[in-house]
């Protein structure tokens, strides 16, 4: 059974980069992470499911340029955390059964999940392969 690493980079699309969207169009200044779902496909056929509020205990606010780091506290409420610049990444490890791929997607809230200024709405997480001894990254 391997053990593979993964990073998922999550931001808004900023000014001048493809695909960019002014907040107005948009419909919202910041979107936060609320839960999410994963799908890890093993060699066999079958295929492992994944859902939970958060990653790994984080709740990203992002803004363009960058995002607070909310927490889940010891308490099970979200604490703020800090304005960060740049991109939000999560980093997790998965070793279950034979893995072959990741796939999912993330719920995000426009505003906050304090102040919510729309409806929820996924992001899809595309499938990628989980390889051993491979040459090359994805990011």
């Amino acid at each position: 059974m391997a053990t593979f690493a993964y990073s998922i980079r999550l931001a808004l699309v900023a000014p001048g980069e493809e695909g960019h969207l002014p907040a107005a169009q948009r419909g919202f200044e910041t979107a936060q992470l609320h839960t999410r779902h994963w799908v890890l496909r093993q060699a066999d056929g079958g295929a492992d499911q994944v859902h939970g509020k958060g990653v790994v205990g984080n709740f990203p606010l992002l803004r363009e340029g960058g995002w607070r780091d909310d927490k889940q506290r010891h308490s099970g409420r979200i604490g703020q955390g800090e304005w960060c610049e740049g991109v939000f990444v999560y980093q997790s490890l998965s070793g279950r059964g034979s893995s072959i791929s990741f796939e999912g997607s993330i719920d995000f809230v426009p505003g906050s999940l304090e102040a919510p200024a729309g409806e929820e709405f996924a992001v899809a997480v595309p499938r990628f392969p989980l390889l051993v001894g491979a040459d090359e990254y994805l990011f």
